[in-house]
């Protein structure tokens, strides 16, 4: 009787942990960011979102409109249309207010942390050991080190960034199913949620090309790897003619707006992109909070010495491939979601952002299990002690960053604190000591910080230029021109002028 009892809980725990641990992680990952529930609306979210009537109004044929025209891109210089759909879809059914939104990035960052684990589960379904229960427990600790880092703050308490949630959680969608099987009805989901993805947020622009390197390394095993690119490729080029239709389309409405400024030439931001890639993958190792506007000048020899190291993982990467292609796809993931936000071709306001991490780092979410229990294997007799050592240091992990996250969350829970934060932590970047001024204009008590922020910062002559030109266009925004003309003068006078943009923008308010 007892052998068929235990037959049946152990049939029954392999039909549970699929949704058990996911169901947990996200979870968690809810539990994790619920502070933010009581947080105020940030900067951008007020002017762009919260007051935006297409918004706040809820659905309609106008607001659908709006959303998936080229009206929607605004200062922010971003087509996005589905991100802007949930935000309009929430303010339909709550209303539109901080708490409302804050509770949707957090549900959709969730949801996405739960189908991570899933995912996870089908990637290494034919590890034997990610089918234990110590094996599936550290699968979703790992997703957990991911979800709840304190890199992903930007993305989810920031109502702003609802576009790095919505586009994820797609993403991983569009993954799981492709890895559900080679069907025309799964590979027709995975092209729609590839879609959904895209229209959330243009960086998923790299789905296609991930999706093509999944689909060749994982054949790769079985058939020449030659005879398998053709195929491979097929099947990705539904999804790959909609993002260059996408892009361009893009393209054409955010060119409208101001581009990012060209600080140094072509060929110093290509040198400067392996040791972007590689600050870029320390964010998600260190367990603390970073700065909102960080800054990132590589020496010369930096960018070749990490050129080198890359040259060799690569090379090692390679010859991993037969058995473990998972190895491969995580590094090839995480580069490919690295082009669109190096910068290399500017066309957003900031050049470095912690919040672009967040589809970087899931490269080694998919990188690290093949690895762990490709050791293991090798290690029979100790494997247990091994995948236990491994459970205990993931668990430490997770811990750290979850406290790391909740203490760094509290700075986010309004405009002003947050820039005094960042102040702190960053003095000499102008735009904490501009964006605080800005949101406690008028304000007496707070006339005093505010000056003090932008003197400190107007000690650095690009800060100076940057400050000004970032105050012009607020006040544009809110169609105050002379007080635009006053500050693009000065921005015009500052020692550090990398661009025209200030000189084409008086040039232009002069026209009028």
């Amino acid at each position: 009787m007892s052998l068929p009892a235990n037959n049946a809980n152990a049939a029954l725990a392999r039909k549970l942990t699929p949704l058990l641990f996911p169901a947990l992680v996200a979870l968690l990952t809810f539990v994790t960011f619920a502070p933010s529930f009581q947080h105020e609306a940030l900067a951008y979210d007020t002017p762009y979102l919260l007051e935006e009537k297409n918004i706040s109004n809820g659905l309609s044929w106008e607001a659908l409109r709006w959303a998936f025209s080229r009206e929607s891109v605004g200062p922010l210089n971003l087509w996005t249309p589905l991100s802007l759909l949930s935000l309009q879809v929430e303010a339909q059914l709550w209303g539109s207010s901080a708490s409302v939104h804050h509770r949707g990035n957090v549900i959709w960052h969730a949801a996405t942390g739960g189908l991570l684990v899933f995912l996870l589960f089908q990637l290494t379904r034919e590890q034997p050991e990610s089918r234990s229960p110590l094996g599936a427990t550290l699968l979703s600790l790992l997703v957990l080190s991911w979800s709840c880092h304190p890199a992903r703050i930007e993305s989810v308490a920031w109502i702003a960034q609802r576009k790095d949630v919505v586009c994820g959680f797609f993403c991983v969608l569009s993954l799981s199913f492709f890895c559900q099987g080679r069907s025309f009805g799964w590979l027709l989901l995975c092209w729609l949620a590839g879609l959904g993805a895209l229209l959330a947020k243009p960086t998923a622009v790299a789905l296609p090309l991930a999706l093509f390197v999944l689909d060749w390394t994982r054949d790769s095993q079985k058939k020449p790897a030659w005879s398998t690119l053709g195929l491979a490729a097929a099947r990705q080029t539904p999804l790959l003619v909609a993002a260059i239709l996408l892009i361009i389309l893009t393209l054409s409405f955010q060119s409208q707006q101001i581009l990012a400024s060209h600080q140094s030439s072509l060929l110093q931001r290509a040198m400067a992109l392996p040791a972007l890639f590689l600050w870029y993958f320390s964010t998600g190792l260190l367990p603390k909070g970073h700065t909102l506007f960080p800054e990132f000048h590589p020496s010369v020899l930096t960018p070749t010495l990490i050129l080198i190291f890359l040259t060799l993982l690569l090379l090692r990467t390679f010859s991993l491939l037969k058995r473990q292609p998972l190895v491969l796809f995580g590094l090839a993931w995480s580069f490919l979601f690295f082009l669109p936000v190096s910068n290399l071709v500017p066309t957003g306001q900031y050049a470095v952002a912690v919040r672009y991490s967040y589809f970087i780092h899931l490269g080694l979410l998919f990188m690290v299990p093949p690895l762990l229990f490709l050791s293991t294997s090798c290690l029979q007799r100790k494997k247990h002690l091994l995948l236990g050592l491994s459970l205990l240091l993931l668990f430490f992990l997770t811990t750290t960053l979850f406290f790391a996250t909740r203490s760094h969350l509290a700075n986010w829970r309004d405009t002003k604190t947050l820039m005094r934060w960042e102040h702190k932590n960053n003095p000499s970047n102008a735009m904490a000591a501009v964006i605080f001024y800005t949101a406690t204009r008028g304000e007496e008590t707070s006339a005093a910080e505010s000056h003090a922020m932008l003197s400190d910062a107007a000690l650095n002559p690009r800060a100076q230029y940057l400050a000004h030109l970032h105050l012009a266009l607020w006040n544009l925004d809110h169609e105050y021109t002379t007080g635009a003309r006053n500050h693009l003068r000065q921005a015009l006078a500052a020692p550090f002028i990398p661009d025209r943009r200030a000189h084409d923008l008086l040039h232009k308010l002069n026209s009028f």
